[in-house]
């Protein structure tokens, strides 16, 4: 609103545009190589994944909702930034529960293949398997940059917990994800995801990092080439406004600066992506305030239990911050296959 702006341009709050992600500001040199410079953004991209493990696992701690492997991918000395403001859990179990309701929604209705773009430390397979909500024949399939596929890897290998709980059809590979047809083999040729099955195509704070293009180029694929897709993202809108811009200055100055926020900076921008990509037979895109509404109506037992974890005294931040981010739910399933009337309608079920 105009009076949350003029607010937000009068006296900016450090908590919330700066805290944004909770990663501290790099400190770059102010001339460096074009190397030097990708190998810097690249390391910066990879620690939002570290970083948003210590997001999720402050909110699981304080009871939002329960993850009994999340703690397994934050180490000691981060274990600071599990100490997160109210607001910031509470937009932490917003994303989570949006795409864990998604992935619910797809699975129940007969989907069988799912791929997490830019899969990092998410646990939601494990989740989901651990609630017996992952049919056993069901394929889960992840990609990230080969160093943190390996990583990733290693610790699931080093820890039987995690070996139980990542057990099944799951399996992670290093790719860049900017590369599409190297995306594409490692998915179909060596993961063996199949084109001609349902698939549900997850990308959780992934392609804004991206050139458009790059984005564009996956979207398109997963868009046309499959007989039956799915996609659920969640990115980074508004960049315009006067909390928009800091955000995205901040954000830049970590090291990872936010390449397409400029061609899709609103929910309307976001659905005409994927609409003219292929998911023609439903796409739509909503703020996360309005995805919060729709996961926990107004005086909603869930909404009465989400509210006395923790007192939120910063409701218009809370407002602000949820209005810069956008969640879009894009479906092309032209032979009606999953049987999938609102593949946007969303419930609070962690």
């Amino acid at each position: 609103s105009k009076k949350i702006n003029k607010k937000w341009t009068k006296k900016p709050r450090k908590n919330i545009a700066e805290m944004n992600d909770f990663v501290p500001p790099s400190t770059a040199p102010a001339v460096e190589s074009k190397e030097t410079k990708e190998a810097k953004e690249r390391a910066a991209v990879i620690s939002t994944s570290i970083d948003a493990a210590s997001a999720k696992l402050g909110a699981v701690r304080k009871g939002y909702w329960d993850d009994p492997f999340v703690h397994f991918f934050v180490n000691e000395d981060q274990e600071p930034l599990t100490h997160a403001p109210p607001l910031f859990n509470r937009g932490t179990t917003t994303r989570v529960a949006c795409i864990d309701c998604v992935a619910r929604l797809f699975l129940e209705h007969g989907g069988r293949q799912v791929v997490n773009l830019g899969g990092g430390s998410d646990t939601t397979y494990a989740r989901l398997r651990h609630g017996h909500a992952m049919p056993d024949d069901a394929l889960w399939a992840e990609v990230d940059f080969p160093e943190v596929a390996a990583a990733k890897n290693a610790r699931i290998a080093a820890h039987p917990e995690l070996r139980s709980a990542f057990g099944g059809r799951y399996a992670m590979r290093g790719v860049d994800l900017r590369d599409t047809d190297a995306l594409k083999h490692v998915l179909v040729d060596e993961l063996g995801v199949d084109t001609q099955k349902p698939t549900l195509f997850v990308s959780e704070i992934v392609m804004v990092y991206m050139d458009a293009e790059a984005g564009d180029r996956i979207i398109e694929w997963a868009g046309r080439a499959f007989a039956c897709s799915m996609f659920v993202t969640l990115e980074h809108i508004r960049p315009d406004d006067a909390f928009g811009r800091r955000m995205v200055a901040h954000i830049a100055e970590r090291g990872c600066p936010l390449r397409s926020i400029a061609a899709y900076g609103t929910p309307e921008k976001q659905q005409a992506r994927y609409a003219t990509r292929g998911f023609d037979t439903a796409s739509s895109a909503f703020t996360m305030n309005e995805a919060y509404e729709r996961l926990l109506p107004p005086g909603s037992a869930e909404a009465r239990h989400v509210a006395s974890l923790e007192i939120l005294d910063e409701v218009e931040e809370w407002h602000l911050l949820q209005d810069h981010y956008c969640f879009v739910v894009a479906l092309h399933d032209p032979q009606h296959t999953l049987h999938i009337d609102r593949p946007d309608a969303l419930g609070f079920r962690l």
